[in-house]
């Protein structure tokens, strides 16, 4: 799993989750504040892009990911 925020994750009032099993975070306007993208690792093994649908489409390709899974 990969843990991304892009606002205070203490300010999560709702929960999602996207179309290919992602988990989403949600403030009280409704602004996405973070995600967990789940079989990360798994997918870029397979050669496969990192797709997460929230309300909007967000692609991460594997040289985006690389120092952070190196270090995991």
């Amino acid at each position: 799993m990969l843990y991304l925020h892009v606002g205070d994750p203490s300010s999560t009032v709702d929960f999602g989750e996207s179309p290919g099993g992602h988990h989403l975070r949600f403030d009280a306007q409704g602004s996405a504040v973070g995600i967990t993208i789940v079989g990360v690792r798994r997918d870029l093994d397979a050669g496969r892009r990192v797709q997460v649908t929230p309300p909007e489409r967000v692609e991460i390709d594997a040289g985006q990911l690389h120092d952070v899974l190196s270090a995991a």
